[in-house]
């Protein structure tokens, strides 16, 4: 019996290797890059960047058939992944970034080291948005944990070690959490497959002010992957001191990849009954404390980390609204903010290449480099949510579920909520324009050095940035309509 146990599971995992081909082709590309790297011995950076480009585009067209072949999904690996639409639709997005990544012409290409853990760092994100069980959760979680612990100190500075050691510290202590938590949903579960019927009734059946404290430890490791208050604090010294790619796309994998996961938890998790209202706390807090820190920041990268707490705060009420406009909203947003802040920090690397690094830096810059100042009003009017960007159409699809949400309620929390996030979104209207009244209305300083140009490569991804945002405010519904195929409730398998 125990051969033939062995045996299906052997012909199980088998059987599940045709629906993870993005992950089977990043894994390979690590693999690829690691032999290709001691053959060459660290000298063929150009090379290690073309083939990483190559394994994110193979593995982004592979999303392509399972899209179509699979739209239920099914339980892989013995009920460890799924390759459901809610994995495939985050996977590509994930992919996006690091293709985008590789495109920053940065001093980190001379480091080989730095596409294979960049591609590890990929391969952790997808891992985590196709889990079902809680020990695939944190396993995948780790992973894009500790790729971005060395990413961390790429810069190779006193401040890149003190920040990767800070952050390797509260991750450490994140992680313990989340591992408690997880031991006590066993614990009351006897199972750790939470996308299982049977986890959600023992759980419901659970001592209910228990049950909360076990997801809510849990809760806590997936707040310090999307940089959600109180789990934040590592977030203004990575984004300051990383090189400005990893900042980048920190800002988007590990925080799509555990909103994904949180999506997926909300729908057993809220069986408890105070679940809900804990996330909306929670999250309403996040966005009040980020906007009001980006107010007092100096620095433009900790401006955009602080921005990005309050970001996360955003998004994560969709998700506790769990309903299927709201999730649509937040599916939407979620693809336009890769864009948006992929523009705003492929902007700023260029800034930072030449020395500039604080608002000051940026006065008087929009009259000699006109394209450069365009680029950046149109990424902070996305960010802040004003017509004609796709940043408008995200936020008032959110504002929307809200308020469709509290119609539908007889209690007034939401309401309170919606007057919260649309008076915050008027306070992220003075930081977000900050750069652009210091590039157009203030008077250069005279000792600023003289800028070199962009080159027509970063002009091309600049404008390919910049119209992604404007086609997405003309054509919502071209994107509206693939996310409408992704069922909605998250099933249980």
């Amino acid at each position: 019996m125990h051969k033939e146990g062995l045996s299906f599971q052997l012909l199980e995992a088998l059987g599940s290797l045709n629906q993870v081909g993005p992950e089977l082709a990043i894994g390979a590309g690590i693999i690829l890059l690691l032999i290709v790297d001691l053959i060459t011995s660290g000298k063929r950076p150009l090379l290690l960047l073309v083939l990483s480009m190559l394994f994110a585009f193979v593995a982004l067209w592979l999303i392509l058939p399972l899209w179509v072949q699979e739209p239920e999904g099914g339980l892989l690996f013995s009920g460890q992944l799924t390759a459901d639409r809610h994995a495939l639709f985050a996977k590509a997005i994930i992919l996006l970034a690091l293709a985008l990544t590789l495109l920053f012409g940065t001093g980190l290409q001379l480091r080989t080291e730095y596409y294979y853990i960049l591609l590890s760092l990929a391969l952790g994100g997808m891992l985590m948005v196709s889990s079902t069980t809680l020990l695939s959760v944190y396993l995948a979680l780790e992973l894009t944990s500790i790729s971005g612990y060395i990413l961390t100190v790429f810069g190779f500075k006193k401040l890149n070690f003190e920040a990767g050691i800070k952050y390797l510290l509260f991750g450490a202590f994140a992680s313990g959490l989340m591992l408690y938590g997880i031991s006590l949903l066993y614990g009351l579960t006897g199972s750790l497959a939470f996308t299982t019927e049977a986890f959600v009734t023992q759980l419901q059946q659970a001592n209910e002010p228990l049950a909360l404290f076990a997801i809510v430890l849990v809760l806590m490791g997936i707040f310090f992957k999307i940089a959600l208050f109180p789990m934040h604090l590592w977030t203004p010294d990575i984004y300051q001191t990383a090189p400005v790619p990893v900042a980048a796309i920190f800002s988007v994998v590990p925080k799509i990849g555990g909103l994904i996961v949180l999506l997926r938890l909300t729908e057993g998790f809220s069986v408890v009954s105070s679940y809900s209202q804990f996330l909306i706390f929670m999250a309403s807090v996040s966005i009040v404390f980020g906007n009001i820190a980006a107010l007092n920041q100096s620095n433009v990268r900790r401006m955009l980390a602080y921005s990005s707490i309050a970001q996360a705060g955003f998004l994560v009420l969709p998700i506790a609204i769990n309903d299927g406009f709201a999730v649509t909203s937040f599916y939407f947003y979620i693809f336009i903010y890769l864009f948006m802040n992929y523009l705003a920090f492929y902007l700023v690397d260029h800034m930072e290449r030449e020395q500039k690094f604080s608002f000051n830096d940026y006065k008087g810059l929009g009259k000699k480099h006109a394209f450069l100042a365009v680029a950046f009003l149109v990424a902070m009017m996305s960010l802040v949510g004003f017509p004609p960007l796709a940043g408008f159409s995200g936020k008032l699809y959110i504002f929307s579920s809200l308020w469709n949400e509290w119609q539908t309620s007889s209690g007034s929390l939401l309401l309170f909520v919606l007057l919260i996030a649309a008076g915050n979104t008027v306070v992220a209207l003075f930081y977000y324009l900050k750069i652009p009244y210091f590039m157009f209305l203030k008077v250069e300083e005279k000792n600023n050095s003289e800028m070199e140009t962009l080159t027509a490569g970063q002009i091309m991804t600049a404008c390919l940035l910049v119209f992604m945002l404007v086609f997405f405010f003309l054509k919502p519904d071209s994107l509206i309509q693939v996310i409408q195929q992704i069922p909605f409730p998250v099933t249980h398998l």
